[in-house]
């Protein structure tokens, strides 16, 4: 199979001088609200305390502990990982990710100080561990067709966000996708939002969560993050960016090596002092029901604490009218794109649709595009559970009735180790910026 098209990393004219010549903001201070744990921990709660309740030993290592200790493939020395769509080159031709693979931590940072609390750094960081050598040395980029079209989806809901020449600064976006489409979405949304990484595990060749693709992603598109770092408003709303396999279907076996975790988000009151009023959670599809076990009492927190939480399904971005929305004439044209070349993708897959997005979520005002028919007052069946949704905390958590919640027997037989007791890092709280 032939590789993607390698985009384009440069943006237009208009997007650079808009950028350029818009007066910097004073930053908004550090959050007042206290964080947890100390140090740079995230606030605990919800599943974060659920997991706390159920580990059954203190003294047990976690999955990530155990690889910090042993080397991040302890267990699986034999087995090699698989890239699929793994390139030498990055998105913008050239191969500077190898010399910054001992820093990538810092070089995916937040650019705002605001949101370097919730920043998880740690599977950036496994590239920069002494013991982690080899991993360093067999890492690659990837790109893979998965990524192509998230990527250019991603692209039509930043000219969403892009409202006209400039950035919508009070909606924040939570991207639970696949670890890789996440990346391919974070980037195509970078000329707007400040990043903010939620990747809180290792690579493992025998690991639950496939992260080293997460990780192969990220250096293939960090050309694009490191250029918008420094073109975006100052003051941008954040993409909170996760992997959604990190809550991935797992049972206890031998040899399997169970590095899932937990991910958070900020509290509303930090969310609220940055001007945010409305946070969308954008899933892969309309398959998605609802959020992914872990964020229920996180996007609950948030809706009940004064923010407009609403679902997108990423699939909801197409490059052809979607069967049940309505035929919406259009008027005018969408803000111009960024990135990709090919096809182009609209919010139901037509330009009518696409300029209806803003008054569908109820989140539109005067700068928003106007839509071209009396239907554009209601939304299509389809889309309409996820322009009403409301979050509620789970009453339980399936997760753990399926599975050991990170604990159980069959790790120390994997491993060799005479102890018995899994210590997967689903067993650990989600920390921030972490050493």
């Amino acid at each position: 199979m032939s590789a993607p098209p390698r985009r384009v990393v440069t943006t237009p004219g208009w997007w650079r001088a808009t950028l350029r010549t818009r007066p910097l903001l004073g930053l908004i201070g550090r959050w007042s609200m206290p964080l947890t744990g100390g140090g740079s921990s995230l606030v605990l709660g919800g599943c974060a305390e659920l997991a706390a309740e159920t580990r059954p030993d203190d003294q047990a290592m976690s999955a990530l502990d155990e690889q910090r200790q042993d080397g991040w493939n302890i267990g699986g020395e034999d087995r090699p990982l698989v890239f699929p769509g793994a390139q030498t080159l990055d998105a913008a031709g050239g191969v500077r990710w190898r010399a910054v693979l001992p820093t990538l931590a810092s070089h995916l940072a937040p650019a705002d100080p605001r949101w370097a609390p919730y920043y998880n750094p740690t599977l950036f960081q496994a590239l920069e561990a002494p013991r982690n050598a080899a991993l360093a040395a067999v890492i690659r980029p990837i790109s893979t067709p998965e990524m192509t079209t998230a990527a250019q989806r991603g692209e039509a809901l930043l000219s969403l966000l892009a409202d006209g020449d400039r950035c919508k600064r009070d909606v924040a976006v939570v991207l639970d996708l696949p670890g890789p489409e996440a990346i391919a979405v974070a980037a195509m949304l970078s000329p707007c939002l400040d990043p903010v990484f939620v990747f809180a595990n290792w690579p493992h060749p025998l690991g639950v969560v496939p992260a080293h693709l997460t990780l192969g992603a990220a250096l293939f598109e960090l050309p694009t993050f490191e250029q918008q770092r420094s073109l975006r408003p100052a003051t941008a709303a954040p993409v909170f960016v996760l992997d959604r396999n990190r809550l991935a279907p797992y049972v206890d076996d031998a040899g399997t090596f169970d590095n899932r975790y937990f991910a958070n988000l900020p509290p509303a009151g930090a969310l609220r002092a940055a001007g945010i009023a409305h946070v969308l959670y954008v899933t892969p599809d309309d398959r998605v029901g609802r959020e992914v076990d872990g964020l229920d009492d996180d996007l609950a927190a948030l809706d009940h604490g004064g923010l407009d939480v609403q679902v997108l399904a990423l699939s909801d971005f197409s490059e052809t009218p979607m069967p049940g929305w309505p035929d919406i004439p259009s008027v005018g044209s969408p803000s111009p794109l960024v990135g990709t070349t090919g096809p182009r993708f609209y919010f139901g897959g037509s330009p009518g649709t696409h300029g209806c997005f803003w008054r569908w979520y109820g989140w539109a005002d005067g700068g928003v595009p106007r839509a071209g028919s009396p239907a554009a007052g209601l939304p299509p069946a389809p889309v309409a559970a996820r322009v009403h949704f409301h979050p509620a905390p789970r009453s339980s958590f399936p997760a753990a009735a399926h599975a050991t919640v990170g604990w159980g027997t069959g790790r120390g037989a994997m491993l060799g180790h005479a102890s018995s007791g899994r210590s997967g890092s689903l067993g650990r709280a989600s920390t921030g910026m972490s050493g």
